[in-house]
């Protein structure tokens, strides 16, 4: 877009779009991770994944917060 000479307030709403994408994609996939690896490891009583796991997952929270 920037290549063809357009507009800005089009390239930023791209822009907007896009991250907005990203930012659904990534607490789709945090979900997942959630029911998947973090719940096996608690059905499992893996305390010490457990917490890992907690641990990344609320990091990972935290940076999409932002």
């Amino acid at each position: 877009m920037i290549e063809d000479d357009r507009d800005c307030m089009d390239v930023l709403k791209q822009i907007a779009a896009a991250s907005g994408a990203l930012r659904s994609l990534g607490m789709v996939l945090m979900e997942d991770h959630l029911k998947g690896c973090v719940a096996e490891a608690i059905v499992n009583k893996e305390t010490a994944k457990e917490d890992q796991l907690i641990h990344q997952v609320v990091d990972v929270f935290n940076k999409f917060s932002k």
